[in-house]
């Protein structure tokens, strides 16, 4: 006859959950770094051929990816360690 799980395996089990998800989030965060690392050096290459107007919104979008770097990092050093 099965039993019910009891609560120590049910925590362990939500731990490991958790471990997962942190994990997931590193991942994600570290491929959403890697390409606006990428992409910022093509911006920049295509902002030597636009027109003014262009200039600033590429302006905008590598100014916005540098920041999101930058955020992504953050969010990777305040998660918490296991």
């Amino acid at each position: 006859m099965l039993s019910a799980p009891t609560q120590r395996t049910t925590t362990l089990t939500d731990h490991q959950v958790d471990l997962d998800k942190i994990d997931d989030d590193i991942d994600y965060y570290k491929k959403r770094i890697k390409f606006l690392q990428q992409d910022i050096p093509n911006m920049e290459l295509h902002m030597q051929f636009a027109d003014e107007d262009s200039k600033k919104y590429i302006r905008v979008y590598i100014n916005w990816a540098r920041s999101e770097i930058e955020r992504y990092n953050q969010k990777i050093k305040d998660l918490p360690v296991p």
